[in-house]
């Protein structure tokens, strides 16, 4: 009887601290402590969405990209977003009358998307220059800076931060040979000095890249 007591003691001392920490109240019905713990559930998975969301966005802001556009093709042209999530439906970019002939666009978009570029016929003529109009497919890459120009063939030339960045390297290091390199002579006294010179021919290439980077 005396253990008995005690327990019940320690019981009703836990329940009087429990109701103090706002845990649980011992009078609530087996039905309320499973609304509270569903509660509790329904806060935590929401919590886990909501982390998870966040990271999402995160992920998609890396994944953003800006595309500039030049019309060069002779032609008015739209600019279609295909959205291969729903049957390869085609999304207008473009105002309306199109992008003119010379003039540029911008596009806010995502890496992996891809775009169509279809010509519009003449306004007196209704009619392209070719027939069927013309039409091409470019894809937005993980690179930056991205310029796509459309040339009058309706092909197009494609730069980025990584592809002007080895142009103008090539274009330095060619600069620099031309500088600092010896051309081909027959004389052999020639060749022998060219050859003794080799380290501070090659040591001048090396600067004049690293000055003009």
């Amino acid at each position: 009887i005396a253990s008995h007591r005690i327990a019940s003691h320690r019981i009703a001392l836990s329940n009087r601290l429990s109701i103090r920490m706002g845990v649980f109240r011992p009078s609530s019905s087996p039905r309320r402590r499973r609304c509270v713990f569903l509660s509790c559930y329904v806060w935590v998975v929401w919590g886990l969405i909501l982390s998870s969301s966040v990271r999402m966005v995160e992920a998609n802001d890396s994944q953003k990209r800006n595309v500039q556009i030049l019309n060069r093709s002779g032609s008015k042209i739209h600019i279609y977003w295909i959205n291969r999530w729903n049957n390869n439906e085609l999304v207008v970019n473009t105002d309306e009358g199109g992008l003119l002939y010379g003039a540029d666009t911008s596009i806010d978009s995502f890496v992996t998307h891809e775009f169509e570029i279809q010509e519009l016929p003449h306004s007196k003529t209704k009619k392209c220059t070719t027939s069927p109009c013309r039409s091409t497919i470019f894809q937005v890459n993980e690179n930056d800076n991205q310029i796509i120009t459309l040339n009058k063939d309706f092909t197009y030339e494609y730069k980025d931060n990584k592809s002007v960045a080895r142009e103008e390297a090539t274009q330095i290091l060619q600069d620099c040979k031309d500088q600092h390199l010896p051309q081909e002579h027959d004389s052999a006294s020639e060749d022998a000095h060219a050859k003794d010179a080799s380290e501070m021919q090659l040591h001048n290439l090396v600067k004049c890249v690293q000055d003009n980077v």
